[in-house]
């Protein structure tokens, strides 16, 4: 009975590891969440540096401007001056129609951007609000602000980019919401401010947020996030991630290739995702 005990014992564990192995952890979609909703805040930052600043001054290389580039020319600007100084107000809107623009993505409704100053002086803000706003039938809303630092100690100019109450909500209803903070520093480019093509970005800072399957999460970017202005996905960089009940993965976009892939690390197990 004994034998017969310790067999059945064994045969009990050999099961639940089984069982165990089956439920490896496998969970990338609070990546996936973090990317996208990075994507989206680096995109709403250059749209309305186009639009607050134009094609008189913002250009990407000699007779194409910056709008042309992001904006596209189903995109109406208007600026409301009447009060004759900042704050003012901006509105750029795509219509009520998808709008495929110069990086192949899909844009419709209405962002309205309340700035006040020069991109490059201390102080100034770019406060940036959503009505109807579709990214390839994703839908945008939220509070997203940018606030210019200066220069900082390497002499590169920076910004303070925070995310508030932010949510992307797909075709199928599916949606994900997210607050962040983050430091954007110019490290490449800032001895031509006002041309755009020679950007080189360096992003760090947080996040949290609840993903798309109902589950919250948070966010660090531990190795600076690189994003160049000649690539529409982010380069190089990594994020520790940590959702729910979860033990930290890592997204890693890379080491410099202009491509859309990327990794989650989870339990030493490589998962490829596409980014958006």
């Amino acid at each position: 009975m004994l034998k017969n005990a310790a067999g059945l014992l064994i045969i009990i564990a050999f099961f639940s590891g089984c069982k165990c192995k089956e439920k490896d952890d496998k969970e990338t979609q609070s990546a996936s969440d973090f990317e996208q909703g990075q994507q989206i805040s680096e995109d709403i930052s250059n749209m309305a540096d186009a639009a607050a600043f134009g094609a008189v001054k913002f250009k990407t290389k000699p007779g194409f401007s910056i709008d042309d580039e992001l904006l596209s020319t189903c995109a109406n600007v208007t600026r409301d001056t009447l009060n004759g100084a900042d704050p003012d107000t901006i509105i750029i809107d795509f219509g009520t129609s998808n709008c495929l623009c110069a990086d192949n993505r899909n844009r419709r409704g209405i962002i309205t951007i309340i700035h006040f100053g020069d991109k490059f002086t201390s102080g100034s803000y770019r406060s940036i609000f959503f009505s109807n706003f579709f990214v390839n039938d994703n839908k945008i809303e939220g509070t997203h602000t940018i606030t210019a630092n200066g220069k900082n100690g390497s002499g590169n100019w920076n910004w303070t980019v925070t995310g508030q109450n932010m949510k992307i909500t797909n075709a199928k209803g599916k949606f994900h919401t997210w607050n962040s903070a983050r430091l954007r520093e110019l490290i490449e480019g800032g001895s031509t401010l006002y041309y755009r093509d020679d950007d080189v970005l360096k992003i760090t800072g947080s996040a949290s947020g609840n993903n798309s399957n109902g589950k919250n999460y948070s966010a660090t970017i531990i190795s600076p996030i690189i994003k160049e202005a000649g690539c529409q996905w982010i380069v190089k960089g990594t994020v520790q991630i940590v959702p729910d009940n979860k033990p930290m993965r890592t997204l890693d976009f890379g080491t410099g290739s202009c491509d859309n892939k990327a990794t989650v690390t989870i339990d030493g197990n490589i998962y490829n995702i596409t980014l958006n």
